[in-house]
């Protein structure tokens, strides 16, 4: 399960439009010199409480879409939609971190994508590793994290962002249901 850091909502101000990208890449060990990795690229676009998520992966890609009253995930490919019985959490979405982690604090101050960061580390749950994030002071969007164990890593990396910008209506428009 991924949320947002409540330690990131004290950011000056969380953008109330913008576009950002990242990538998402799991490795796992499952034995000895036998491991697994997976890359997803992110695309999200935000626009006050509208949000379109485009997740691409070797599996195929699937878009999560909400115009503020709905919300859908849909598979391009096959033209399916699967309406939600909840709003999805704009900032959530934008700015996925680890949940449960626990001794959650603030390391140094630094920059990632030329922005002012905390650079946090924090206990993953059980004790089974350490997490380093990366939280924009003005934005409060996390712009990075990684989350090591014995079982392998997983790191999120924000490729690029524009927050303020101008995004049509039709971006946030949801699928017709297929008769």
């Amino acid at each position: 399960m991924i949320c947002l850091s409540p330690l990131a909502l004290r950011a000056e101000s969380f953008p109330a439009s913008g576009r950002l990208s990242y990538t998402l890449t799991s490795i796992v060990s499952r034995g000895y010199l036998d491991t697994q990795a997976s890359v997803t690229k992110v695309h999200v676009a935000w626009k006050g409480n509208r949000v379109r998520e485009e997740r691409r992966s070797p599996g195929g890609t699937v878009v999560l879409i909400s115009d503020g009253r709905t919300a859908c995930r849909y598979n391009p490919k096959t033209r399916g939609a699967v309406f939600l019985d909840s709003l999805p959490d704009v900032k959530a979405v934008v700015s996925p971190t680890p949940a449960s982690f626990r001794d959650v604090r603030r390391v140094v101050n630094g920059q990632y994508l030329g922005q002012p960061c905390e650079i946090r580390i924090a206990q993953s749950p059980m004790g089974a590793g350490k997490a380093r994030i990366w939280v924009s002071r003005k934005t409060g969007i996390c712009l990075k994290f990684t989350v090591g164990s014995g079982f392998g890593n997983t790191i999120r990396e924000v490729t690029s962002i524009k927050t303020g910008v101008a995004l049509p209506d039709s971006l946030f428009t949801l699928p017709a249901p297929r008769p």
